[in-house]
C-alpha cells in the first residue's frame, strides 16, 4: 500500500478524467460510468464506516466527487441544498446544511507578480498607443512578460512556446492547496498480479475477491488504529472519531508500463466527525505513521486469502538488491514477475530509425549535438506509454501475447499448475520446522528494527512483526501467538521507552477510547533497546578512556617533518591525534575535499615506525580497496571485521583476545566514512580492539549521508566528546565554490546555501524530462571535452533513464555495438562496449589471479555479451578480466554511466551533474555538489509555475541526519516538558470545562431546546469566547446571555450565534 496527497479544488479530477478510466483521460462529454461497462473497468464505489453519517452508498458519481473532494461538502450537496430551498430555507441556510465543518482553506493566488506585470503591460500600451490592445497584442504582452518571469523563476529561458504557455497558465493557480484527501493504493505482490492477468477466469475471480476482502479488512484496521482528529489550539488534543472513514474505491488493471497490476485507489476524504460531534480533518501525521503497518496488514491478508483460494504456497524472493526479500507465490516464473521485456533493444532500434530519418531530412549524418538530441528522443520514444483505454479482456489478450513471446506458451499455459506443483513440492519437503515462541519472536523483531534505527515508534514494531510472522510462516516455521501479542511483548519487554511520561496523569473525561490522555498523541511515543544504548555507551566510554599512546610525540614529529611537510595545520593535527592520542577512541571530522586521506598517510607511517599497524575499515568493499591503495595499509569492510565475532552483548561480557582477530597492542584501527557505519558495528569494532590492546579512530563527516543501519554515532561523539576537525578544502580548483560548499554543509549557518550556485549559473530548473535531458547533455559535453564527469540522481528509475540515454548515444557513435546482449537488473541490456557497474560483493567471482574479487560499485567495460546472458568484462581501474555468469548479471549488474547520490559518496570526478527535487535532503545535495573538482551543477525538478528558489529552500530545510538514542532521550524530555505545549494543554482543558459550564448556562438562560439548536451551530464557539471574556470582566454569564438574547433582534438573522456573541 502506498499513500499520496489529494489536493482540494480540481485534485479529484485525476480520478474522474484519468484514474476512473484506466489512467486514460476521458473524452469531453463522456460520463464517468461509460468506460466501465464498455471497456470493462468497474465503477468507483463508496467505502468506509463514516458513510452512515452521510447516507450515501453504492456507485460514486462525478458530482459527488466534486462536492466532497473539490469543495469539502456533503457528497449529495446539490440535492440537499435544492431540498432545503424548496422547503423555504434561504440559500445560506441551505448551504450550511450541506457543509461538513469548515470549508477547505483558500490560499493566495500564485503568480501575482506576473499578473501585475501583464496588467502593467496593458496599461503601458494604452498610455503610449492611446487605445486598448487587441487580442493579438494582449497575447504578445502576456508572452513577453511571461518569458521574463519564467527566466527569473527557472534560471533559463523557456525551451519552447508550449513550456512557456504551461508556465503562464500554472502561474495563476494557488501556490498552495488544502489537502482534500489521501490516495491509498492497494496492490498485491507481482506474482499474484501475474496469476490474475494470465490465469483463467476462475483464477482471476478468486484473486479479485481476495484483494477486495483484504482491502475491506485494512479499512477496518485503519479506522481502529490510524484515524483520529485534532482539536484545540495548535491541534494540541488528539481525539477519537465517530463512525469511520469516508472513502471511494476505484479498481484498475495495469501498471504505467502496461504490465498486469491489479490495484485499487482508496481515496479517503479529509473529513471525519469527532466524538464531540464536530466535523474536522484527519490527523495526517498519525495516518502517515501507520501507513507501513497498514501496508503489511494488507499484504498478509491478501496473500493468505490467495494461497487458500488457489491452493498455492509462498516463498521469499529478493526483488530489490540490498532490500529484504518479499513474499511471492512459489512456482511463478521470475521472468513474468519482473516485466515482459527490457528496453535496450527498443532503444537501439529506435536510434537506428531516428538516424535514418535524420539523414533523409538533412542529407547528412547527424553531428554530436544532433546525436545527443536523437539519443534523448530514442529513450523517450521507448518509454512505455498508455494511449487508449482498453477492456480487461483486451488487456489479458495482450498480456498473454507478450508473455508467450518472453517465456513461451507452455510456461504461460501452466502458470497456475506450476504454482500448485510448487506448493505440493513444498509440502513434501523434509526441512526442519522451527517452533518460535512469543519471546523469541519479540526479541528477533526488536533486533531487526534496531539494526536500522536508533529509536522507533510502536508502528515500526508492528510493521516488522507482521513482516516477521509472514516470512517465518513462508519458511514453514511455526510462530506462537498473534501479531498483537508479539507486538505487545516487543514494546513492553524488549524495548525501552525514550519518551518520558506526560507531566500530568490521565483524567477519564480527557482520554481516548484507548485509555490514553488526548494530549499524548497516538504513535508519537519513541523507544529504543538495551543493545542500542549499550553500543552508544561503549563508544562514549572509549572516547573518554585513556591508555598507552600508540606512538610517542617524538616519533610522530620526526615522521611528520620527513613526510608531512605538505600538510596544512588541520591535517597535521588530525594525523598527530590519530597516532599519538592516549584516548582509546578518537574522532576526526571534516567536509568533503579536506584531504583526510593525506593526513592518514602520515599517521600510518608514524604508527609503523614504532612497530604498529594501521588497519583500515570501510562501509563497502570498494571503499576499503580505495583506502588500502591510497594509504598503503591493509583494509577490509566493517562487516568482514566483525562477522562471526559474536553479538555486542557477548563481546561486552567476555574478556581476553577475540578468536580469529589479528590485532596487537600498538595497532590502530581506522574506520573511514564512519558516519555511514552503524552504531552497533562501530561498538563491536571498538570492543574487539580494546580486548586486543589496540586503538580505534573514526573519520568521516556527520553532515554527509547517514548509516543505513542504526546510526548517529559520529554526531553523538562529536557533540559529547569533540573531534579533530579538518577545515581547509583541497579538492576544488575554484576557491569560491569551495567556500560555497561549507555554507551548504552547515544547516545552522545563516544565508542562502545555494546563492553562489545560482549567481554563477550552476543551477537550472524545469520539469523532470527537461532536467533529465539537461543532466545528460551536460555530462556528454564534459565527457567529450576529456573530463571525468558523473551523472547523479536520487532514484534508481532516473538513473536507469540516464543510463538508457547514454547507451543510445554510444550506440549511435559506434562505441557500443554487437547483436548479442545480456539483460540487466535495471531493465536495460548490456552490449559490447557498454560501461557497467557490479552491485553485489561476490567472493566466488575471483579476479587478478585470485587476489581480488567482484565488488559492489566496481566499474567494468563489456568485452563481449554472450548468448546465454553472461558478460565478459574488464575492470576499468585494474584491467582485470572475468566472465560474469548470467544469474549474477541479471540480479546484480546495471549500466554504469549514471549513479545514485548514495553511491557517489567517496567518489571524486572532474565535474558532476546532479538532478534533485523538493524531496532531496540537504545532506544529499551536499554530497552531490562536492563530487567535482572543477565544477558541480544542480538541475532542479520543479512544477510548471514553481520557482527554483522554492525547491532550493525546501532542500535547505530538509534533513535526513540520523540522531542517536542518547540525543533523542534529551530531545524527547524537552518536547514533553515544553512550556508552550503545556500552556496550550492548559488552555484546552479550560475551554472544555467552560464549554460544559456554558452549556448549562445556556439551558438556564435560553431554554434547553433553543440552547441545543444554537450549540449545534459552528459559530457557537464565538459565544463561548464572549462569555469567557464577560466572566473575566465580572459579568455573570447567564445574565449576559439572557440580556443579549432578549434585547437583540434575532428575527431573520442568518447566523444567530454570531449576533448573540456580539451582544454578549
Amino acid at each position: 500500500m502506498t499513500m499520496h496527497i489529494l489536493s482540494a479544488g480540481d485534485g479529484y479530477a485525476y480520478y474522474t478524467s484519468e484514474t476512473a478510466t484506466a489512467d486514460i483521460k476521458r473524452e469531453p462529454g463522456r460520463e464517468l460510468g461509460d468506460y466501465y461497462t464498455a471497456e470493462g473497468n468497474p465503477p468507483g464505489v463508496w467505502v468506509g464506516s463514516g458513510l452512515d453519517a452521510l447516507g450515501v452508498k453504492g456507485t460514486v458519481t462525478e458530482d459527488q466527487m466534486k462536492a466532497l473532494f473539490g469543495e469539502g461538502l456533503h457528497p449529495d450537496a446539490d440535492r440537499i441544498m435544492a431540498d432545503a430551498q424548496a422547503s423555504g430555507k434561504t440559500a445560506e441556510e441551505a448551504q450550511a446544511m450541506a457543509k461538513l465543518g469548515r470549508g477547505y482553506y483558500s490560499y493566495e493566488q500564485g503568480g501575482a507578480g506576473l499578473r501585475g506585470a501583464i496588467d502593467e503591460g496593458y496599461a503601458r500600451f494604452e498610455r503610449t498607443e492611446h487605445r486598448e490592445p487587441d487580442a493579438e497584442e494582449r497575447r504578445a504582452i502576456r508572452v513577453r512578460e511571461g518569458a521574463q518571469a519564467f527566466h527569473e523563476a527557472k534560471g533559463r529561458p523557456p525551451a519552447d512556446k508550449e513550456e512557456l504557455g504551461r508556465y503562464i497558465t500554472a502561474a495563476s493557480r494557488p501556490t498552495q492547496q488544502a489537502v482534500a484527501g489521501f490516495d491509498l493504493v492497494f496492490s498485491p505482490a507481482k506474482s499474484v498480479s501475474t496469476l490474475w492477468g494470465l490465469g483463467d477466469n476462475d483464477t482471476r475471480k478468486i484473486i479479485e475477491d481476495a484483494h477486495e476482502a483484504a482491502i475491506a479488512d485494512t479499512v477496518k484496521y485503519l479506522e481502529e488504529e490510524a484515524i483520529a482528529t485534532r482539536a484545540g489550539t495548535n491541534g494540541v488534543a488528539q481525539i477519537d472519531i465517530e463512525g469511520g472513514l469516508i472513502a471511494t474505491r476505484f479498481r484498475h488493471y495495469d501498471s504505467r508500463t502496461g504490465d498486469p497490476q491489479l490495484h485499487d485507489h482508496l481515496v479517503v476524504a479529509n473529513k471525519v466527525k469527532g466524538v464531540d460531534g464536530k466535523w474536522r480533518t484527519i490527523d495526517s501525521k498519525l495516518l502517515h505513521r501507520q501507513g507501513v503497518a497498514a501496508s503489511e496488514f494488507y499484504n498478509a491478508r491478501v496473500m493468505d486469502r490467495v494461497t487458500e483460494g488457489l491452493g498455492v504456497t509462498t516463498e521469499l524472493r529478493e526483488v530489490t538488491r540490498g532490500k529484504r526479500p518479499v513474499v511471492e507465490i512459489a512456482g511463478v516464473d521470475d521472468r513474468l514477475t519482473t516485466g515482459f521485456s527490457t528496453r535496450s533493444a527498443g532503444i537501439k532500434d529506435a536510434m537506428k530509425q531516428l538516424e535514418k530519418d535524420y539523414r533523409r531530412d538533412h542529407g547528412r549524418a547527424p553531428d554530436l549535438k544532433a546525436r545527443i538530441a536523437l539519443a534523448q528522443q530514442a529513450t523517450l520514444d521507448t518509454r512505455p506509454k498508455k494511449e487508449t483505454a482498453r477492456s480487461l479482456a483486451d488487456l489479458r489478450t495482450a498480456w498473454r501475447e507478450r508473455a508467450v513471446e518472453t517465456v513461451g506458451a507452455r510456461v504461460v499455459d501452466s502458470v497456475l499448475r506450476d504454482a500448485r506443483a510448487a506448493a505440493r513440492g513444498g509440502d513434501s519437503g523434509a526441512g526442519t520446522v522451527e517452533q518460535i515462541t512469543i519471546e523469541q519472536a519479540s526479541a528477533r523483531v526488536v533486533e531487526a528494527v534496531s539494526e536500522h534505527h536508533a529509536v522507533w515508534g510502536p508502528h515500526m514494531i508492528e510493521a516488522e512483526t507482521r513482516r516477521f510472522v509472514q516470512a517465518e510462516r513462508t519458511r514453514g516455521n511455526v510462530v506462537e501467538g498473534t501479531v498483537e501479542q508479539i507486538t505487545k511483548h516487543a514494546l513492553t519487554t524488549d524495548s525501552i521507552a525514550v519518551t518520558p511520561p506526560a507531566p500530568h496523569g490521565a483524567f477519564q473525561p480527557l482520554t481516548r477510547k484507548d485509555g490514553v490522555s488526548i494530549y499524548e498523541h497516538k504513535g508519537t511515543q519513541l523507544l529504543t533497546s538495551r543493545t542500542v544504548l549499550a553500543a552508544e555507551d561503549t563508544l562514549l566510554d572509549a572516547a573518554r578512556d585513556r591508555t598507552v599512546r600508540p606512538v610517542s610525540r617524538e616519533t610522530f614529529d620526526r615522521i611528520a617533518e620527513a613526510e608531512g611537510t605538505h600538510l596544512d595545520a588541520g591535517q597535521r593535527a588530525l594525523a598527530g591525534e590519530f597516532a599519538t592520542s592516549s584516548s582509546r577512541l578518537v574522532v576526526g571530522t571534516g567536509p568533503a575535499g579536506t584531504g583526510k586521506t593525506t593526513a592518514l598517510q602520515v599517521a600510518a607511517r608514524a604508527i609503523e615506525a614504532e612497530g604498529g599497524r594501521m588497519i583500515g575499515l570501510a562501509p563497502s568493499a570498494a571503499a576499503a580497496e580505495v583506502m588500502a591503495d591510497a594509504i598503503g595499509v591493509k583494509a577490509n569492510t566493517i562487516h568482514s571485521f566483525t562477522h562471526g565475532k559474536g553479538s555486542l552483548t557477548e563481546l561486552l561480557h567476555q574478556d581476553g583476545p577475540v578468536e580469529g582477530v589479528d590485532l596487537t597492542p600498538g595497532d590502530v584501527v581506522v574506520v573511514d566514512e564512519a558516519g555511514m557505519a552503524g552504531t552497533t558495528n562501530l561498538a563491536k569494532v571498538t570492543r574487539i580492539a580494546e580486548r586486543h590492546g589496540a586503538h580505534v579512530r573514526l573519520i568521516g563527516d556527520d553532515k554527509q549521508l547517514s548509516a543505513v543501519e542504526a546510526g548517529g554515532a559520529l554526531r553523538l561523539l562529536e557533540h559529547e566528546v569533540g573531534s579533530v576537525k579538518l577545515e581547509v578544502l583541497h579538492r576544488f580548483t575554484n576557491r569560491e565554490e569551495a567556500e560555497a560548499t561549507k555554507l551548504l554543509r552547515d544547516p545552522t549557518g545563516t544565508g542562502d546555501p545555494f546563492a553562489w550556485y545560482v549567481d554563477n549559473g550552476r543551477v537550472t530548473g524545469g520539469n523532470v524530462d527537461r532536467m533529465t535531458a539537461d543532466v545528460f547533455s551536460g555530462w556528454q559535453h564534459d565527457t567529450e571535452a576529456g573530463l571525468q564527469s558523473v551523472m547523479v540522481a536520487k532514484t534508481n528509475a532516473t538513473v536507469s533513464e540516464l543510463n538508457g540515454r547514454a547507451q543510445a548515444l554510444r550506440m549511435s557513435q559506434g562505441l557500443v555495438r554487437g547483436t548479442e546482449s545480456a539483460p540487466l537488473h535495471d531493465g536495460l541490456s548490456a552490449y559490447r562496449g557498454d560501461t557497467i557497474v557490479t552491485r553485489q560483493n561476490d567472493a566466488q567471482l575471483k579476479t587478478g589471479g585470485g587476489r581480488d574479487r567482484v565488488k559492489n560499485n566496481d566499474v567494468w567495460t563489456v568485452d563481449k555479451a554472450h548468448q546465454d546472458g553472461s558478460l565478459s568484462v574488464a575492470n576499468v581501474k585494474s584491467g582485470a578480466k572475468i566472465t560474469l555468469p548470467r544469474e549474477y548479471v541479471a540480479k546484480s549488474v546495471e549500466l554504469g554511466y549514471a549513479s545514485t547520490l548514495h553511491r557517489t559518496q567517496g567518489l571524486t570526478a572532474d565535474t558532476a551533474h546532479v538532478l534533485a527535487d523538493a524531496s532531496t535532503s540537504r545532506e544529499l545535495a551536499y554530497v552531490g555538489l562536492t563530487r567535482g573538482r572543477h565544477e558541480n551543477h544542480l538541475y532542479v525538478e520543479t512544477e510548471e509555475a514553481q520557482p527554483v528558489s522554492e525547491v532550493l529552500a525546501s532542500i535547505a530545510r530538509t534533513s535526513d541526519a540520523t540522531v542517536s538514542a542518547t540525543e533523542t532521550i534529551r530531545n524527547e524530555h524537552a518536547r514533553v516538558d515544553n512550556l508552550v505545549t503545556l500552556i496550550d494543554q492548559y488552555g484546552d482543558v479550560t475551554e472544555r470545562a467552560d464549554a460544559l459550564r456554558f452549556a448549562k448556562v445556556a439551558d438556564q438562560a435560553l431554554g434547553h431546546d433553543t440552547a441545543v439548536t444554537l450549540r449545534g451551530h459552528e459559530s457557537w464557539g464565538a459565544v463561548e469566547a464572549a462569555l469567557r471574556h464577560a466572566e473575566a470582566q465580572g459579568v455573570d454569564p447567564a445574565d449576559a446571555l439572557y440580556w443579549s438574547w432578549t434585547e437583540r433582534d434575532m428575527d431573520g438573522a442568518e447566523d444567530r450565534p454570531a449576533v448573540l456573541s456580539g451582544g454578549v
